[in-house]
């Protein structure tokens, strides 16, 4: 399963996901799942291949990843 997020207005999807690596969560560029070419404000997330609390994790890093950005 797949869910696309839309980032505060202004930020960068790349800073994003490159800050997310650092804190050890993976995020996909939203952009390239836009056939419009719209999309660069937003990520895409995975649950597919992961249990409830590694979700709850990776969405508590992530969340602590935007914050610290915006």
């Amino acid at each position: 399963m797949f869910l696309t997020a839309t980032l505060p207005s202004g930020m960068d999807s790349m800073k994003v996901i490159t800050e997310g690596v650092r804190q050890k969560v993976a995020v996909m560029p939203g952009a390239p799942f836009f056939t419009d070419g719209g999309g660069s404000g937003t990520i895409r997330l995975n649950f597919s291949n992961t249990d409830t609390a590694r979700i709850k994790e990776g969405m508590g890093r992530l969340a602590r990843v935007i914050a610290g950005m915006a």
